[in-house]
């Protein structure tokens, strides 16, 4: 009887066996046909990477990839979503642009939220967060960029500086005089565009709110405590003669590249510029957490990272959402993008991966990425608006007139908070 019973288990195993193998290559059979996909540059890259291992695995399927700028991409998304027509069905965007397309379009991308929510613990909280637009995930997670304080160990020596006796912006102030005094003022501490780009202002901003420019209302809030007060420290760097005014993305890679400054405050993905732009800098540079803006106060920040959205109008949305949930969450395609292309992941288990605990020769044997992958889930969970890429232009010149004309940081900010609501109302 027992042989029986145990001859019948072994037969329903068996059977178990066969019938889930069989479901498993149904599975496969269901993927198939094609989709497109626009991206850019590096992004592009490694998606091509990813469309390979995926399509080995489905080979009835068909990932086309089309690279365009970034530039050419939105004008061109911008376009189709308008006319209705050459949607692809998966784009790559920027998270800060994710509100400003679906603000303007509500009905042409897809909700994720099905989609990510059983695996969303996977993922930095901060990108979650950013993909999420009235409780609906409308992104699926890709890149992300941490930010902190790059810095010239040897300049600091020569200046008589410990880099962990800055705390404070009060201290990095301080310590900027002391470069600037043992450089007889040939370095500068910090590089910032004061008529231009807001990096910096964006940057420090993070540190003490979940928004930058507009709060979750979408409300400006430029004239708040926490604008002012990241602009008032700005403007102290200004004073204090420590700053060298960079011109946009081009100046802040000369003025590292010809030792013309000695720190920059900056996401993960400039220690690949670096290492690029920067050659013969080799073992010079490191990278510590950002100085508070008060004792107890948070030294993370984050800048830039993007996602994949997927467009209502495509004619294979299940393949779209395969494709997606595989490029998004398959370690050995993420690690390709992030080894070959500097593609920092928010997908949380790549940090497992040993390449997150090596010795950076660049950087005098720090383990960078390990620092990185530390800070990475203490970045803040900003919310963007679809307003904040079309208020650049009033900010950068408010930031103009304090910097270089002089202007007082209060009444400038306050001026520039009425253009802004009256920019918002029309």
């Amino acid at each position: 009887m027992k042989r029986k019973i145990k001859s019948l288990f072994i037969i329903s195993l068996v059977t178990l066996m066969l019938l889930s193998t069989v479901v498993s290559v149904s599975a496969q059979e269901k993927l198939s046909g094609e989709i497109t996909v626009w991206s850019w540059d590096v992004a592009y890259k490694s998606l091509k990477a990813a469309a390979e291992n995926f399509e080995e695995l489905h080979p009835e399927t068909n990932i086309i990839l089309q690279e365009l700028t970034v530039s050419d991409l939105y004008d061109k998304l911008a376009v189709s979503l308008l006319t209705g027509v050459g949607l692809p069905d998966v784009v790559s965007s920027e998270g800060n642009y994710y509100r400003t397309f679906i603000s303007k379009f509500p009905e042409a991308f897809v909700d994720l939220t099905q989609v990510i929510e059983p695996i969303k613990d996977d993922f930095l909280e901060s990108k979650i967060a950013e993909a999420t637009i009235d409780g609906k995930i409308m992104a699926f997670p890709w890149d992300t960029g941490p930010v902190g304080l790059y810095y010239r160990a040897d300049i600091f020596e020569e200046a008589g500086i410990k880099a962990e006796d800055i705390e404070t912006w009060d201290d990095f102030i301080e310590a900027g005089k002391k470069v600037v005094a043992s450089t007889d003022g040939k370095v500068k501490m910090i590089g910032i565009d004061k008529k231009a780009e807001d990096a910096t202002y964006n940057m420090l901003s993070r540190q003490l709110a979940d928004t930058v420019y507009f709060n979750e209302n979408s409300e400006p809030v430029l004239d708040s405590k926490e604008s002012m007060l990241v602009m008032e420290k700005i403007d102290q760097m200004n004073n204090a003669g420590i700053i060298y005014n960079v011109d946009g993305w081009g100046g802040r890679v000369q003025a590292s590249a010809n030792s013309l400054i000695a720190t920059l405050p900056y996401a993960v993905w400039w220690a690949g510029t670096l290492q690029e732009q920067a050659a013969d800098l080799h073992g010079k540079w490191r990278v510590m957490e950002l100085p508070r803006f008060k004792e107890g106060g948070d030294r993370y920040s984050s800048r830039g990272g993007s996602g994949l959205m997927l467009t209502k109008d495509s004619d294979n949305p299940e393949l779209a959402k395969a494709f997606t949930k595989f490029a998004m969450t398959d370690v050995e395609s993420l690690m390709v993008g992030f080894n070959k292309f500097g593609l920092y992941p928010s997908y949380k288990p790549c940090y497992d991966q040993p390449d997150f605990d090596q010795e950076v020769a660049y950087f005098g044997g720090q383990k960078i990425w390990k620092f990185f992958s530390e800070i990475s889930p203490k970045m803040p969970k900003v919310k963007f608006t679809q307003y904040n890429s079309e208020i650049w232009p009033l900010f950068a010149s408010a930031k103009a007139k304090i910097l270089l004309e002089n202007k007082e940081v209060e009444p400038t900010m306050k001026e520039l908070q009425l253009e802004v609501e009256k920019l918002i109302s029309e």
